[in-house]
């Protein structure tokens, strides 16, 4: 059984080989209800603000500028990502 290097410090193969995550075979067919749940999901997301934020963060590099970016995607639900921006 072959070990996948990485630098994470958990294991994201949850202890499965290569082989074996290889061997897994994938669905042939979507799960019941799937496609209508996703499209109800996006359609419920639009009435939604997203009341977009950001927050200028240090940059490792002058070049670039880094932004935090919180938005709203669910009322009850602020989400953040990154940014970043060339300052050229």
């Amino acid at each position: 059984m072959s070990r996948i290097p990485h630098p994470f410090p958990f294991d994201p193969t949850y202890g499965y080989s290569r082989e074996q995550l290889l061997a897994i075979a994938h669905a042939d067919s979507e799960p019941s209800g799937f496609a209508d749940f996703w499209r109800g999901l996006r359609a419920k997301s639009g009435e939604v603000p997203p009341e977009i934020t950001t927050e200028e963060q240090p940059s490792p590099d002058p070049a670039f500028r880094l932004l935090k970016v919180f938005y709203t995607v669910h009322p009850v639900n602020r989400s953040m990502a990154f940014s970043g921006r060339s300052n050229r």
